[in-house]
């Protein structure tokens, strides 16, 4: 049978760095019977180089879009604080961080919403959206706006930050959301933060499921 639009799935990587989740996301997708693409955002230039040069082996490198933008909750321009020796560790400027001695160039980069991006692609649904910015997760999130109330992402991973997670699982759980712990190096979840095990490595990643999503997801991983 002929694939119909329907059948198209959209992940999207946002702080792609080099491309390790991307081509894992790739790697996934092409083993379905479904049309696809991956949809992925770094803005630093070494980052974004390497990147580009990691996704042309992959012989489905046509289906991987990438974007030289940071993803914000505002379109425009804003300023990236970068790290020489630890480029995973770029950010977008933050205040809370302006006295990082660490910071070893700033740059200027432009910036784009996910609903900005969604609306101009015509994206409708998203299987999974994988954020990871350094502490700036909460911004990517504020800005798919109406998408988020609409549920069109079916699954969040993002990374667990102390100084924004309260905000991000307030926002999320108010768009009928359930986030749920990671539990690091291993391949299980818990419900809550308070169930974390005490003797794992700290928390590093969360995953939030959407309510149409949430009843399948909890079956699939035996969620008590």
């Amino acid at each position: 049978p002929t694939l119909q639009e329907k059948d198209f799935v959209h992940c999207i990587d946002v702080g792609g760095y080099i491309g390790v989740i991307t081509l894992m996301m790739s790697k996934k997708l092409q083993k379905q019977n479904k049309l696809w693409a991956v949809h992925t955002f770094e803005p630093f230039d070494e980052s974004f180089k390497k990147l580009e040069e990691n996704v042309n082996l992959d012989r489905y490198k046509s289906n991987i879009n990438l974007n030289k933008i940071a993803v914000s909750d505002t379109q425009g321009f804003s300023t990236l604080s970068t790290y020489k020796k630890t480029p995973g560790m770029n950010h977008l400027y933050d205040d809370n961080l302006s006295n990082d001695k660490k910071v070893d160039n700033y740059q200027k980069v432009k910036t784009i919403t996910l609903s900005e991006y969604m609306t101009k692609n015509n994206i409708d649904n998203v299987s999974i959206c994988k954020i990871d910015t350094e502490g700036k997760d909460i911004s990517v999130i504020k800005g798919l706006h109406a998408y988020l109330d609409a549920q069109v992402i079916d699954y969040f991973i993002f990374e667990y930050q102390d100084l924004s997670y309260s905000e991000i699982n307030r926002i999320l759980i108010a768009n009928h959301y359930t986030i749920y712990p990671m539990v690091r190096n291993k391949n299980s979840l818990v419900n809550s933060l308070d169930n974390y095990p005490k003797n794992s490595k700290p928390l590093l990643n969360c995953i939030a499921v959407s309510s149409k999503k949430k009843n399948e997801f909890i079956k699939l991983f035996r969620i008590e």
